[in-house]
């Protein structure tokens, strides 16, 4: 090989003839290594034969006077269809502020010891003894027994109890 004398700081230097030479050779290396996946990138797939079914019959063409007019109405199809809104959710009923203090026979005459109830309404803050069939403010005693009072509104039926039923 010629190499140049070293230059004057101690740095080896090629020759530029010889540099040049090494980067041709090393652009034939790489052209020859891409050149089979060029080729074969570019290489025409044949045609295959693949199995099919029979052929299905010629189909007429329909001429200028044959073909059938537009219909429209296909168009009114609906392509899709919306789910139907969801009911809103049900709020639940306010809590019952209604406390049942306790229980009352009322052995009037005729009456044969009718059972009355002691609630405490805290609207309309006082006491009120009720029967069955009574109204307390929107609700309605249905029934009244030795464990509690049932009260009946527009949200549903709802119980108060005793801790302790009466005796």
């Amino acid at each position: 090989m010629h190499h140049r004398p070293p230059s004057p700081d101690g740095a080896h230097q090629e020759d530029p003839l010889i540099h040049a030479r090494r980067c041709a050779q090393r652009w034939v290396w790489v052209a020859a290594a891409a050149l089979p996946l060029l080729v074969w990138a570019l290489w025409p797939i044949g045609e295959r034969d693949l199995p099919s079914g029979p052929a299905p019959a010629p189909v007429a063409r329909a001429g200028a006077s044959q073909r059938l007019p537009l219909q429209i109405a296909a168009f009114d199809a609906p392509i899709w269809t919306l789910d139907p809104p969801l009911p809103a959710p049900s709020t639940p009923p306010p809590p019952l502020r209604l406390q049942l203090v306790g229980m009352v026979r009322d052995s009037g005459a005729g009456t044969g010891g009718v059972l009355k109830a002691v609630i405490y309404d805290p609207d309309a803050d006082g006491l009120v003894v009720v029967a069955e069939g009574a109204r307390v403010g929107p609700r309605t005693v249905t029934r009244i027994d030795a464990t509690g009072v049932t009260l009946t509104d527009a949200t549903g039926t709802r119980r108060l109890l005793m801790e302790q039923g009466i005796p």
